[in-house]
């Protein structure tokens, strides 16, 4: 490893072993402050430090330039694992893998923006203008707080992004569509009963056994609707026919209209089970990310590479949801998957290829300018060039439950 290398992997194990699972807010607060040390020393005095307070922990910005903040560069400080699961899982280096809980989701994307900007900065030191960093706490469980800043820079100016997930196939691609992400709590009220007596009662484990075996008819393999129950709850004795149960189920869609119908059909299923009412609950809900609105953004990456003789990247689908939802909902032109090569996210699995980390920092640095010409042009969000209504996805995120009782 070079110098530099080992500086940017000491920087990873630091933000890695600042474990910060999602709504714990003091292991949050405290992967903040290691984060925005680490920003700042990176970037330098030239980018402007801000951070957001939110319910979710703290929302860190850098911006560079002047306004408006039109280009942002957007990542996700949070992650899946619990506090403690360093102790069991550390952080370990072997040649160019890095492993530990976080390192690829999205840690060493998180370094891929700050250094790259850097080496961009560096580069032309008076030349960038409208840059913006954004690094929220809450992305792992649907962005609920912070996409709200999202908004608000949209608002202000924000016309493009680029979105630093970690690429998770072969290397060297970049995401230009992802399904949405639909999450549900299907509760069912019956009525309580002897287990010798079942028909003074009504079974509420019975109504959610039925519900589920019918889950399959709403999903659709040709347009690759995948409708799944995850989890499930009932009961509370040996001996008495249960008066609730509990059960989630995990969507997903290629467009908004198969979301809307599947959200439809959820609620609409309903029972055979007599006597027993049923509430469907949005969780979660992440809109699609729409090819059309990457289209421009990965035209000038390609072109941005090339110029620079780095390989332009590949174009592929997503099989997550992230934060480029939101954007591309709410009319921001933007792409994803620009972080390093990696996988196992979100397991005692998870690693990263500190080689095309380097390459996505030498890739960030050279697509900076060519996406702050891209912003220039873009047009406002909500214009009619947009496929999405300015705030489409915050109403749809607002709707609730709908009730059936069989």
């Amino acid at each position: 490893m070079t110098w530099e290398d080992r500086t940017a992997c000491a920087d990873l194990r630091r933000l890695v072993e600042a474990e910060s699972k999602t709504g714990d807010l003091p292991a949050l607060r405290h992967c903040a402050a290691v984060l925005s040390e680490i920003g700042s020393r990176i970037l330098g005095p030239a980018a402007q430090a801000r951070t957001v307070d939110s319910p979710a922990g703290p929302i860190l910005q850098w911006r560079i330039g002047a306004p408006p903040w039109n280009v942002g560069l957007i990542g996700h400080y949070d992650t899946v694992h619990p506090v403690g699961t360093l102790a069991e899982w550390p952080f370990t280096v072997e040649g160019m893998v890095a492993r530990g809980p976080g390192v690829h989701d999205m840690k060493a994307g998180i370094l891929t923006i700050l250094y790259g900007v850097a080496a961009a900065m560096a580069a032309d030191p008076a030349g960038l203008d409208g840059i913006v960093i954004h690094l929220c706490p809450d992305e792992e469980e649907g962005s609920r707080w912070s996409r709200g800043e999202l908004a608000a820079l949209r608002d202000a100016g924000l016309r493009v992004a680029a979105v630093f997930e970690g690429d998770d196939t072969s290397g060297g691609s970049v995401v230009t569509q992802r399904k949405s992400g639909l999450w549900v709590d299907v509760r069912f009220s019956g009525r309580s009963a002897h287990g010798s007596r079942p028909e003074l009662g009504s079974n509420a484990l019975l109504a959610l056994a039925d519900y589920t075996a019918r889950l399959p008819g709403l999903a659709d393999p040709v347009l690759e609707t995948t409708v799944v129950p995850t989890r499930a709850a009932s009961g509370t004795a040996i001996n008495t026919v249960p008066e609730a149960s509990v059960l989630t189920v995990d969507c997903r869609t290629i467009t908004q209209a198969e979301q809307d119908r599947v959200l439809a059909g959820l609620s609409a299923l309903g029972t055979s089970v007599a006597g027993v009412g049923i509430e469907v609950t949005i969780l979660h809900m992440f809109p699609p990310m729409d090819s059309v609105m990457s289209a421009p953004v990965y035209r000038a990456l390609r072109e941005a590479a090339e110029s620079a003789g780095l390989n332009p990247p590949r174009n592929a689908g997503g099989n997550g949801i992230s934060d480029a939802s939101h954007l591309s909902a709410m009319g921001v032109w933007v792409i994803d998957g620009l972080g390093p090569t990696g996988g196992g996210d979100h397991s005692d699995e998870e690693w990263v290829d500190l080689a095309s980390m380097k390459e996505r920092i030498a890739l960030t640095a050279a697509a900076i300018p060519a996406l702050s010409r891209v912003a220039r042009a873009a047009p406002a969000p909500g214009a009619d060039e947009s496929p999405w209504p300015r705030d489409q996805v915050q109403a749809q995120h607002d709707r609730r439950s709908a009730n059936v009782v069989a």
